[in-house]
């Protein structure tokens, strides 16, 4: 956020949207400062994007002070100088309206940071002054912060903390050890309209400095689905139960450590000796997520939870006249009713790229989509955002409440090393759909698009050669009273036909389908059906007969799974004309009018699939016959 200086009123506002011109410094000359302009000092915090990048192509940063509150003859009233050394307290800026050739030539008291180059500016003018504190980095920053209060009493709770787990314990100083060293985290806490809720200091181990084998061996630790956690969503709106949701204070230390750790005693503690024994894991070792979910799968399996196989971090009672179900993982997501949405996440997003105030559109990615892959493409010497970034953010709004950006954000994860001026651009298109459908919920529960409410429905597509430079991708969404999972990815074998990639795309959506069905046997009495829609005849074919030929001799064997729970009656195929294939969405870039049509079914707004009977289908025979 900035702070604008109306040079007419000398008011000052806040806005999230400014624009720069460093080609003008009316300070140039310091007889053209207004003399009847009052001092003024702008203090406070404000928030700023947590992984800002510095522009290599600026000019570097010479060490000297400047002052931070300014006034009409451009010194500190203070006399209070910060050095570079401490920019991360406060940050000034100032316009000026004097077209200069050399910014070396500009005579001021303003920090040279301030002063943007070419490389770094953006289009417009904008009158301002901006003034910035930042969390501080180390404990020698936060005891010297304006905050400073704060934090020591955040420090002080964390220290607290570790007490009452008993995290460590003294130890005499030995040669034969090798004691980590450790640093402290600050992060100011807001709340869901960005208003501050409490200064928030955790001490971590400095793992990157842990050998493996000596320090560490396993690591893996299990990360719930969010699939499974739809599916909870979606049992407890057909059943009335009641969700709740709860948060595991100092979760990691409660986890006991798996290996003789020491570290050095951190700053701010000074008891005991300068060598700490660790008595539980700790924030920042590797094995500390392992530990912790040992120590909750434990506990849980002293009340009565068990653990599924298909999701180790799904837990149910096994006694089914007293149905309860646990999810243990849940993180930026938000529950309406029987809706989820990660609105917040969408606005930090849209906030962290300056897109807010952006013209919305209404399709994932522009037309120009075959262009993006050609070989003629240069990469950007000075991206405007950081590529690897956005799509990460992308990604996990996908997992989560968003299949309709599935695809996309699949395609342009492909340019993740050298993206060029026009992968920004589209990735840009994609965060500007998101501005225009920022208010779309998943709908869970109630609507199963006019089937029984007990069928799961599968929904496979596949996009053959759809353009020279796309090649294969497949598609897939499963549905149950609401969408629960779904996927688009390139196929990793190529296809020598249309028919082919259906079928392999056929295959990977049977696993899903399978999947969510044994879930659902597991922790419920709920007995569910299994069908899987296609809208290709004969990839159908080829699922449902042992089909041998010069087309399908070559097909790994792997990909005939599909077969073998077909003729298991696991699950049954019917065919959907291409006008119901959602799953198309998930495979290629649609018109926005296609785009529309599909939304209703993929966020479960009243959306219809053909039943049984509805539609006419082809056997592999070439006769026209009703679908069972």
């Amino acid at each position: 956020m900035f702070c604008i200086l109306d040079p007419e009123t000398v008011k000052v506002k806040t806005t999230h949207h400014v624009q720069f011109n460093d080609h003008v410094f009316p300070n140039k000359n310091q007889e053209n400062l207004n003399q009847n302009t009052e001092s003024f000092v702008i203090s406070g915090s404000l928030d700023i994007p947590s992984n800002t990048q510095i522009n290599s192509n600026c000019s570097e940063i010479p060490k000297t002070q400047y002052n931070v509150e300014l006034s009409p003859n451009g010194e500190n009233d203070n006399n209070q100088n910060v050095t570079t050394d401490t920019l991360w307290q406060y940050k000034g800026y100032s316009w000026m309206t004097e077209p200069v050739d050399d910014s070396k030539e500009i005579m001021s008291n303003l920090d040279p940071a301030s002063i943007l180059t070419n490389s770094c500016q953006t289009k417009k003018l904008a009158n301002f002054v901006e003034a910035i504190v930042l969390d501080p980095k180390s404990f020698s920053q936060a005891i010297h912060h304006p905050d400073s209060k704060q934090w020591l009493a955040a420090i002080e709770n964390e220290l607290s903390n570790m007490k009452t787990h008993q995290v460590w314990s003294s130890h005499e100083q030995d040669e034969s050890i090798n004691p980590l060293t450790t640093t402290w985290v600050f992060k100011k806490k807001t709340d869901a309209n960005g208003n501050l809720t409490k200064y928030k200091a955790r001490l971590c181990v400095r793992g990157f400095n842990q050998q493996e084998g000596i320090d560490y061996n396993d690591v893996f630790s299990p990360t719930g689905r969010l699939a499974s956690l739809r599916l909870l969503l979606t049992l407890a709106h057909q059943h009335g139960f009641q969700v709740d949701r709860m948060d595991v204070r100092c979760a990691f230390l409660d986890g006991i450590r798996n290996k003789l750790l020491y570290i050095f005693r951190p700053d701010g503690y000074n008891k005991g000796s300068k060598i700490l024994k660790l008595n539980k894991s700790l924030y920042g070792l590797k094995q500390s997520p392992r530990c912790w979910h040992k120590a909750l799968n434990d506990a849980l399996l002293q009340m009565g939870l068990v653990p599924t196989k298909t999701d180790p971090c799904l837990y149910y009672l096994s006694d089914h006249n007293k149905p309860m179900w646990l999810f243990a993982h849940i993180d930026d997501l938000i529950f309406k009713g029987i809706s989820m949405i990660q609105d917040k996440l969408i606005q930090q997003i849209l906030s962290e790229f300056n897109l807010e105030n952006a013209r919305p559109l209404t399709s994932p990615l522009p037309s120009n989509i075959n262009d993006l892959k050609s070989p003629d493409l240069e990469p950007c010497q000075n991206p405007p955002f950081h590529y690897r970034r956005a799509i990460r953010l992308l990604q996990y709004l996908v997992q989560g409440t968003r299949p309709d950006l599935a695809f996309s954000t699949s395609f342009m994860s492909q340019f993740l090393e050298s993206p060029s001026k026009i992968h920004f651009k589209a990735v840009e298109h994609i965060l500007k759909y998101l501005l225009g459908t920022k208010g779309l919920t998943l709908q869970l529960g109630g609507n199963n698009l006019q089937h029984d409410l007990n069928t799961i429905i599968g929904i496979s597509d596949a996009d053959w050669g759809g353009s020279k430079e796309c090649r294969s991708f497949s598609g897939s969404l499963i549905y149950y009273q609401g969408a629960i999972g779904w996927r688009s990815h390139k196929q990793k074998v190529v296809a020598l036909s249309s028919a082919e990639a259906e079928y392999n795309a056929l295959t990977e959506c049977s696993q899903d389908l399978l999947w969510l069905k044994q879930l659902i046997h597991k922790i419920s009495t709920i007995k569910c059906s299994g069908t899987l829609f296609s809208d290709n005849q004969s990839a159908i074919a080829i699922a449902s007969n042992q089909i041998y030929h010069h087309g399908t001799r070559h097909i790994n064997f792997r990909l005939h799974f599909i077969r073998d729970l077909i003729e298991k009656s696991k699950i049954r195929l019917q065919y959907l004309p291409t006008t119901y294939m959602v799953a198309d969405s998930l495979t290629k870039n649609f018109p926005i009018k296609k785009v529309k049509n599909h939304l209703k079914t993929m966020f479960g707004n009243e959306a219809t699939i053909p039943r049984y009977g509805d539609v006419l289908g082809k056997d592999p025979s070439g006769t026209m016959q009703q679908l069972p």
